[in-house]
């Protein structure tokens, strides 16, 4: 406390100055101890963010490694399927090197369509590889190398069966007519369907 005069004796002096200089000392503690915690958290911050870049980075490359496999499982799928509509269009003929023609074919069209649609139009107009691989379009003979004629459509019972039958239908331009043709209107015929001609 300081005397009449305002003043404080030398000792409370040094005692307030130990004091101050005991308070300051705590606080600098307490802020290099605090610091220090910063310090420590910031590179655990450091070392988490690192470690979930690489995790990301992972991520990345695994999903891109998904996206080609999926790719790929995706074109096997596409493959498959038109392997499958080429066994049907080529029965005994089907082979593997025989396939693998028609996709790239198939694939150099402009305008194609849908592949089971192509092939489709190809083995019906026998036009290009199909069309070698098929050859032309088979008509049924009678066993004399003429066509053979359509079988007469069977009318439909009528009256529950108790009925006459209606009469047969008049037959359609196609094989039934075929069979009567003159030699030189069957091998005119013959040219335009693009059918061997014997000479």
């Amino acid at each position: 406390m300081p005397n009449e005069d305002g003043m404080f004796t030398q000792a409370e002096l040094e005692k307030a100055v130990r004091a101050r200089t005991a308070e300051m000392k705590t606080q600098r503690d307490t802020a290099r101890d605090e610091a220090a915690t910063f310090k420590k958290q910031h590179a655990e911050a450091v070392k988490a963010s690192d470690g979930f870049k690489v995790r990301a980075e992972r991520a990345d490359e695994y999903e891109a490694q998904v996206a080609t496999v999926r790719g790929e499982f995706d074109a096997y799928k596409t493959r498959s399927g038109r392997q499958d509509v080429l066994r049907d269009a080529l029965g005994g003929k089907y082979s593997k090197g025989a396939a693998l023609g028609l996709m790239g074919e198939y694939g150099e069209t402009e305008g194609a369509g849908e592949f089971p649609e192509w092939v489709a139009a190809q083995v019906a107009g026998r036009s290009g590889l199909i069309g070698a691989l098929l050859g032309p379009a088979e008509v049924p003979t009678n066993g004399a190398g003429t066509p053979a004629p359509a079988p007469a459509p069977t009318a439909p019972s009528v009256n529950g069966g108790t009925g006459g039958a209606p009469p047969p239908a008049a037959p359609e331009f196609g094989r039934g007519q075929i069979a009567s043709m003159p030699a030189a209107d069957w091998a005119a015929y013959k040219a335009q369907l693009g059918m061997p001609v014997k000479t």
